[in-house]
Formats: C-alpha cells, structure tokens, sequence
C-alpha cells in the first residue's frame, strides 16, 4: 500500500470542442496538455484506444507535465473489443512495453471492455494471469512473445505498473459472476473500475491497492455536468478510499478520477470542483 494515499482528479482525454470553454479562445492545439497538466495532476490518455502510439509522443506527453503530474493509459480496442482479451499475449505484452517511456509519469492501465462481454472465468483468468505488474516483469515476460525490449527501455528502473478493468455488461450486476469477477481481480491485484454510466454495472468492491474511477456524462445523462451535491458525494468516497475508512481492510489506497464525456463541456471544470471540495474534506478531517 502506498504510504501517504493521494487522491487524484483529471479529465478522459482532451477533447476539441473544449476550446473556448474550457481553453481559452486561439490557445495553440499543442499547448491544450499543458493547460490541463497546470490545473489537475493527471489525465487519460485516450490515443492508445485507437492504437499503438510511438515512443515520441509519450517521451512529449511526459515532458509537457509537471514533475508530479500521473497519466493513466487507455489499452488498444484490438485487444479488449476485437480479440476480446483472448490470444492477444503478444499485443499485451508490447502495448505494456511501449507505454514504458512515459516513467515515473506512468499511471494505471485502463483495459475497457466492450458492452457485449459478459463474465468469462476462463479468458478472464488467463488474461488476467498475463498482466506485468513492474517494469522489471514487463521486460522479462515481453520476449517469450516475441515483444522486443529496445535498449532505450532496458536502462529504465524497476517501477510498479497498475491495471483497472472496465466492465459493461449487464451480467455483471448479477450476483454470481459478480462475486467470481470481483475474486478473479482481488486474487491478481487488478482494479475493478467505478463506472457511473446507468446503464452499466456499479462494481466499487476494493479488489488492488489502488481505486480507479471514471465517471461519465453525456447528452442522455447529466449534459450539464455533475450536480454538487453528486460531486460532495464522490468526494467523501474518493476520502473514504483514501483515508481507510471505506476500504475492507481499513488501509488507505490512491484514488485516481476521471470525468469522461464525448459532447460536454463539463468535465474539466467537474474535475477541478471535485479536487477542490476533495481536498475540503480531508482538511475538514485533519
């Protein structure tokens, strides 16, 4: 567990249709990560959903932040959407591999599964087996399928690397596989992802030593944003995560929130009230 908890809050991405909401009016395109690097401490990258990204534009990214500033990292759709987490050894192994560059900027890996994938123990299982969790293994598991480690990532530390699973399928609100997704998580220290979309399962059992969460908006819900008193919620949650009061074992995890919409303007401004009323309550607490 990590000694001092933190809770951090960003947006999804950096959406285009922000500017001159959230940017200011002829801010340059390449200066939008800064802008949000200067106001929250992390964010997802979402590029990597489309696919793989070259060693170039993590080595930018990671240079265009603060020194304490954490991203999160999307996995490919090739591997959750179209291979459906099956065969992909090879496309694991070099998707985790290549997301190295980003360093001590590198955050927890996000892998998102398709609304019509229910609950499979055994493609769950192994995949779940298969995830690197260091640096270290990452480079060792990577050539038993044929991923190649360039000297550029040979020379990096041994470092922790963090995964979440997003679900979607209805079967999961169901008791049974519920319980075997949340054992299968728990058992290989992978993050069950709080989604807050309605229409997809809430699964917020504690399964790593880590809390990851993505809430959702959108035209058909919550098209302005998150109301305050839902944000006053999620913040005593994301404190309860983070002080061991709302953990199963009493210990304090990092919490890591992220407001995602595809056609609202709120998130970034949801993200930094969320921070602010945050950081409220653990004074209140001190």
């Amino acid at each position: 567990m990590t000694e001092h908890p933190r809770v951090r809050i960003g947006v999804s991405g950096r959406r285009p249709h922000w500017r001159g909401h959230f940017y200011p009016e002829g801010l340059p395109q390449t200066q939008e990560l800064p802008y949000i690097a200067a106001r929250m401490p992390t964010a997802e990258i979402r590029s990597t959903f489309r696919g793989p990204q070259p060693r170039t534009s993590f080595l930018k990214w990671r240079d265009d932040v603060p020194a304490d500033f954490v991203f999160a990292v999307k996995a490919p759709q090739a591997i959750t959407h179209v291979n459906r987490l099956r065969g992909a050894e090879t496309l694991v192994l070099g998707f985790c591999a290549s997301v190295l560059p980003l360093q001590e900027k590198l955050g927890p890996v996000l892998w998102q599964l398709p609304r019509s994938m229910g609950f499979e123990r055994d493609t769950f299982e192994a995949f779940l087996a298969l995830l690197p969790h260091s640096v270290d293994e990452t480079r060792r598991l990577a050539p038993r399928f044929g991923v190649t480690i360039d000297p550029f990532l040979e020379a990096l530390p041994d470092a922790p690397m963090r995964h979440a699973l997003e679900v979607r399928n209805p079967d999961f609100g169901r008791a049974a596989p519920l319980a075997e997704h949340v054992e299968l998580l728990r058992r290989h220290g992978v993050a069950a992802a709080v989604s807050s979309w309605p229409e997809w399962p809430l699964v917020d059992d504690v399964t790593a030593d880590f809390v990851y969460v993505r809430l959702h908006a959108g035209d058909s819900y919550l098209p302005d944003g998150y109301p305050p008193e839902a944000l006053e919620r999620w913040a005593r949650r994301a404190n309860g995560w983070a002080d061991g009061s709302a953990t199963p074992d009493g210990r304090g995890r990092d919490v890591y929130v992220y407001f995602e919409s595809r056609d609202s303007t709120s998130p970034p401004f949801d993200a930094m009230e969320l921070q602010r009323r945050v950081a409220a309550g653990r004074g209140a607490a001190a």
